[in-house]
């Protein structure tokens, strides 16, 4: 993972809106992070883990993370990551969270969004697995790409399960746990084996011996089979023979039946041929002018029909023309005066309009009266609207010259706001002097309460524990002398006078051991030994709650100190502050600012209305010119629009063509319309009624005149089929006689039978054939038979010995058959009997190898031989840094166990636990480690790989330094990314860019620099 681009806004100690371009930072290959204690360097980190995993070292979900991750200034926190993969993809990751504005403390998560950069465009990723996407786990990623502060010996000095662990995540150790994929390989291999053997049960019935008897049986009986078969065929072409002469036989009999039977129906045969050829010539000579004849007569009929018709219409449209015409003559006088009539109507047409001109003069009279009382009222109005608008203009004047600036009043309040901000943190600062000085009092009744003396007291304290002491060694060395004398009251009563000591050998006891009070002694001394103990543990506790009121005074001093310092400079700024007020109409005192400042809004109300009232009073006088203009206008067009009309009624008046204006002068509109209604109904109709009788005269004249043409047509039609009738009627009497035929009815008749005449013939030739066909067969069959003798007992007797055979041949076939089936069913399954056989040794042989490999891989012990084997090529690689930076003093081993160890070649190359590594070679060996896990878990396919550092530079030596700043600029040219964060100014000279931390008033700001 390399970020790209860091937003961070609200977030610890950063209040407004930061962005980091990591574009220079990579390219540089090493840069750092600088600022003072607490400005904010490793919030950086933090914000970048919480934007990819939502977790951070420091705070977890329980720790009010969401609360205590805000800036205390901001209502808003909101972190932005742009960064590339393992894959070399870019995803964004956008996280935001917002402060309840009516509950400070409730801090709620209002989205986190992933994004993936297709196309130079951000798409959404609705589910995601940033685990997948990074490479590895948070707690991975906190090990070996952003190492935290605390963290960085993290993998140093982890347990050997929790490393190898940690390795098999990040290596993918898991695809070499092969020992479920093993136990399942020999599960399903035992599982065919098993099926195997249950398939090889069912050929129990199969060997080689009943293959080849079975074999031997199917070649006896297929000789048997062979030889009936000979004898079968020999019999059936004698009896094919004999069958053959017998359906000849039966054949010639059946042949010369048929013969009697068609001899019988010739004479019916050869009538019937003599009436179908004097039906053909009659149809040839008759049949043609017969249709002929017919035709005519049918269209004569047509034609007498048609003329009858054509004489009945001829007569019934002269009559209706003689009506018609009689109807004209008075309807077309009527249409002659259509004229006169035309000029009454535009007559009353030119009435009508006089009638509506006068109407309009009227009403323009009486709209022209409204409009002179309109125009006194508007002046009326205008006049009393400009008094009000002079008395608000000076009104509005008045205002104004009360009006305190509005600028003016926000400088004021401004300065009023800082001078509250100052007073309240005066205030503050008093109230914490006041409370360190009451916990300093609390301290010193404390302190009065044990009658403890700072001087004193520790000496009082170490005096007394050493007599204490004392007397319990004193105790003590008692204690043992009485142990001593309890021992050896045992041997005493061993003693006697005439007795050896078991301890020196003599015979004499001169003072022999009482031992009668020892235990007794034994007991006090313990309990004083005990008493002596507490005495001691209270004084220990004692001098413990005396140490920490001490450091609680030294503590509250040093507060006190700084509040008072604190609060001075608060009362300095208080006074500094007042120094700026320069305003003289007003004072200091805050009320008597908000009572003038209340009154300046009130006037600015004030004068807010009085100029709305100013523009709603010029609107309306400007609505009053306008009115007193436009109805001046509105009378002039009205006096305009009277004089024309009335011209134009004198013209109306004067122009009339057939009417006296005399006549018709007191005539209402009403009656002028009804008659001109009337004579424009009397003009339609007299025009509608002359066309359509016009209409109806010339149609009839020309129906009369084509109905006569036609009519004479088919007069000379009718002539003309009359003389073709009577000539072909005189040729057909004329054939009659000519061929000797009865009559024309009997001609007729014989036309009508109608007969197919073709399939009649068809039917006479078939007789003729059969009967030639039978006659010839008949002989062909004589021909055959006559040197020929059949014997029905001769038959009879081979049918029945071939059907013996027959059924011996059946019989054997269907024995040979089944032998054959048998014999080969028993041959396919002694071959699929040998296959099984070799499929369950090699599946046996499998098994055995199972075995062994499933016992090989049992359990977790080949994925930990293959962790131990990456974790010694990263001890290779780290040593690669770690023995330059201890120059070539100390480097990485793993023991037979697994466990890391430390070479050490200044005391012979003796293996110690890296636990003995003071603190700077344990960040150097941890650094090495570190290099080595980034280059190991970071994709190949990056073109460079990122590291950040968190702390360690201060456990160094200014040499060692140097060798690891040489080490971390090596790294730039094998493609590494490291990031650098530290609170030493110094180091800032050494690493081409850095980002440079300063709190400000309004928090953290980030700097990028060029060294």
């Amino acid at each position: 993972m390399i970020p790209i681009h860091l937003t961070i806004e609200g977030l610890y100690s950063y209040q407004t809106r930061q962005e980091i371009d990591f574009s220079q930072l990579n390219d540089a290959g090493l840069f750092g992070i600088f600022g003072s204690v607490g400005s904010g360097k490793s919030s950086i980190l933090e914000a970048i883990s919480f934007a990819l995993y939502g977790e951070t070292e420091r705070l977890n979900s329980k720790d009010l993370r969401a609360y205590n991750m805000m800036n205390l200034k901001s209502n808003r926190s909101f972190i932005a990551l742009e960064f590339l993969n393992y894959e070399n993809k870019i995803f964004r990751v956008e996280r935001e969270y917002r402060r309840n504005s009516k509950k400070f403390e409730d801090i709620k998560h209002s989205y986190t969004t992933f994004y993936e950069k297709i196309n130079e465009k951000w798409v959404p990723i609705d589910q995601i697995d940033i685990e997948k996407i990074v490479g590895m786990s948070y707690v991975n990623f906190k090990r070996t790409v952003i190492i935290p502060q605390g963290q960085f010996k993290e993998f140093l000095e982890l347990s050997e399960k929790d490393r190898t662990q940690m390795l098999q995540e990040i290596f993918h150790l898991n695809r070499f746990d092969l020992s479920a994929k093993t136990s399942e390989l020999y599960n399903k291999n035992h599982e065919k084996l098993t099926f195997k053997e249950g398939e090889i049960q069912a050929y129990q019935n199969t060997s080689l011996e009943r293959c080849n008897s079975l074999e031997s049986q199917f070649k006896s009986i297929s000789e048997l089979l062979s030889k009936i078969s000979t004898k079968t065929e020999i019999e059936y072409a004698r009896l094919q023979i004999m069958e053959k002469l017998k359906e000849k036989i039966e054949e010639l009999e059946v042949k010369e039946e048929r013969k009697r039977k068609l001899e019988l129906n010739t004479p019916a045969i050869n009538q019937k041929q003599k009436e179908i050829q004097e039906y053909e010539e009659i149809n040839r000579l008759f049949s043609g002018k017969f249709s002929v004849f017919e035709d005519k007569n049918s269209k004569m009929a047509i034609l007498h029909s048609t003329i009858e018709k054509d004489e009945l219409k001829l007569k019934h449209l002269k009559f209706s023309l003689d009506e018609e015409e009689k109807q004209f003559a008075p309807i077309k006088k009527n249409y002659l005066n259509i004229d006169i009539y035309q000029k009454r109507l535009n007559d009353y047409t030119q009435l009508i309009h006089r009638a509506t001109l006068i109407d309009e003069i009227e009403h323009l009279e009486k709209r022209t009266e409204n409009g002179t009382k309109a125009i006194e009222e508007n002046k009326r109005k205008l006049h009393s609207e400009k008094l009000f608008l002079t008395e608000y203009e000076n009104e509005l004047k008045h205002l104004k010259t009360q009006l305190i600036p509005t600028e003016k009043l926000l400088e004021i309040g401004k300065w009023y706001d800082k001078y509250n901000l100052l007073l309240q943190q005066q205030n503050e600062s008093k109230f914490s002097i006041s409370k360190i000085e009451d916990e300093l009092k609390n301290i010193e009744r404390q302190l009065t309460a044990n009658q403890w003396d700072w001087q004193h007291t520790p000496n009082e304290f170490l005096s007394k524990k050493k007599d204490y002491k004392l007397k319990i060694n004193q105790l003590e060395e008692q204690l043992s002398t009485v142990e001593v004398h309890e021992k050896l009251s045992a041997y005493t009563t061993q003693l006697h006078e005439t007795g050896v000591c078991p301890l020196c050998g003599s015979k004499k006891h001169p003072n022999i051991l009482e031992t009668n009070d020892v235990e007794r002694e034994k007991t006090i001394l313990k309990q004083e030994i005990t008493l002596l103990k507490q005495q001691v543990e209270a004084i220990d506790d004692k001098e413990k709650e005396f140490a920490k009121l001490l450091n609680e005074k030294k503590t509250q001093d040093q507060l006190l100190q700084t509040a008072v310092e604190l609060s001075k400079s608060k009362e300095h700024n208080v006074l500094e502050h007042n120094k700026l007020f320069q305003w003289r109409d007003f004072c200091t005192d805050e009320k008597d600012f908000e009572l003038k400042k209340s009154n300046s809004l009130r006037i600015e109300n004030q004068i807010e209305q009085l100029q709305q009232k100013i523009k709603n009073t010029q609107t309306t006088i400007d609505e009053c010119r306008q009115n007193d203009e436009k109805y001046n206008n509105g009378i002039k067009e009205f006096q305009t629009a009277i004089d024309v009309k009335k011209e134009q009624r004198k013209i109306a008046e004067t122009s009339l063509q057939a009417l006296n204006f005399l006549d018709v002068k007191e005539f209402s509109k009403q009656e002028l319309e009804k008659k001109q209604s009337e004579l424009q109904t009397l003009i339609n109709q007299t025009i509608k009624n002359y066309q359509e009788i016009l209409e109806k005269i010339q149609f009839d004249k020309q129906a009369i005149s084509k109905i006569e043409g036609i009519y004479e047509a088919n007069l000379l039609s009718l002539k003309q089929l009359k003389e073709e009738i009577y000539l072909v009627e005189k040729e057909l009497n004329d054939l009659i006689i000519t061929k000797n035929f009865s009559s024309i009815e009997n001609v007729k008749a014989i036309l009508k039978k109608d007969w197919d005449v073709a399939e009649l013939q068809k039917q006479i030739n078939e007789f003729h054939a059969e009967l030639n066909m039978v006659n010839l067969r008949i002989n062909q069959l004589k021909e055959v038979t006559k040197n020929e003798r059949f014997s029905t007992e001769d038959y009879e007797t081979q049918l029945q010995s071939c059907n013996e055979l027959k059924n011996q041949l059946e019989q054997l076939t269907k024995e040979s058959t089944l032998l054959e089936k048998e014999w080969k069913e028993q041959e396919k399954s002694l071959k699929e009997k040998q296959e099984l056989e070799e499929k369950l040794h090699q599946l046996k042989t499998r098994e055995e190898n199972l075995k062994l490999i499933k016992k090989l891989f049992n359990g977790l012990g080949f994925v930990q031989y293959i962790a131990n084997v990456y974790l010694r090529q990263l001890c290779d690689v780290a040593n690669q840094r770690f023995l330059r930076m201890t120059r070539n003093q100390l480097s990485l081993s793993i023991n037979e166990k697994g466990q890391l160890e430390i070479i050490d070649y200044l005391n012979d190359g003796k293996a110690r636990s890296v636990k003995t590594l003071s603190g700077g070679q344990s960040f150097q060996a941890s650094l090495s480690l570190a290099l080595a896990l980034a280059e190991s878990t970071q994709s190949p396919e990056l073109k460079k790989k990122f590291f950040f550092i968190d702390e360690g530079f201060g456990t160094q030596d200014s040499e060692s330094v140097h060798i690891i700043f040489e080490t971390l600029a090596q790294l730039q040219s094998e493609s590494h990314i490291v990031g650098i964060i530290s609170h030493l100014e110094a180091l800032k000279e050494q690493i081409p860019f850095s980002l440079s931390i300063t709190k400000t008033n309004e928090g953290s700001v980030i700097q990028t620099i060029k060294t």
